[in-house]
């Protein structure tokens, strides 16, 4: 979710005002898509990038632990 760089913008032929409603856009669709789940959690990490698993694996790694644990909390029932 971080602005397009220069050098981005640039090399997709797009202004800075056209990046920024890209990026609005894309987040209005983000959550959009978090609402097809009643369990889901939208979380925005401006630190990384598409490949979010190099970048931030802690992030990663707490989520699936999280859904682990509620597919054990809901089998306990």
């Amino acid at each position: 979710m971080q602005p397009f760089s220069e050098v981005k913008l640039q090399q997709m032929k797009i202004s800075a005002a056209q990046g920024a409603k890209d990026r609005a856009i894309w987040k209005q669709m983000q959550d959009d898509e978090a609402t097809w789940s009643s369990r889901s959690q939208h979380q925005l990490v401006y630190d990384s990038s598409h490949y979010i698993q190099f970048h931030r694996p802690d992030l990663v790694i707490n989520a699936v632990l999280s859904v682990v644990d509620t597919v054990y909390a809901d089998t306990a029932h």
